[in-house]
């Protein structure tokens, strides 16, 4: 990764980037579309929001299935 990020950004001597902690929330909607079909996705998100006391995983699954589903 410090090689491609060094060619992408010009600069063959640049420092790699510090490490970020990440959590991964996977969920499946199931929708039917407009022609009557059943669709069925599953959506995997990453975040930094990583309190799950304050921040659910589901609560965070509500959200995204919220912004999928209204497309």
């Amino acid at each position: 990764m410090t090689k491609l990020r060094r060619r992408e950004v010009g600069d063959p001597h640049a420092l790699r980037q510090s490490d970020t902690t990440a959590l991964q929330v996977s969920f499946t909607i199931t929708a039917r579309t407009r022609s009557g079909r059943v669709k069925t996705t599953l959506i995997r998100v990453l975040t930094t929001l990583l309190d799950h006391q304050a921040r659910p995983a589901r609560d965070i699954a509500a959200l995204y299935a919220g912004q999928y589903c209204a497309k």
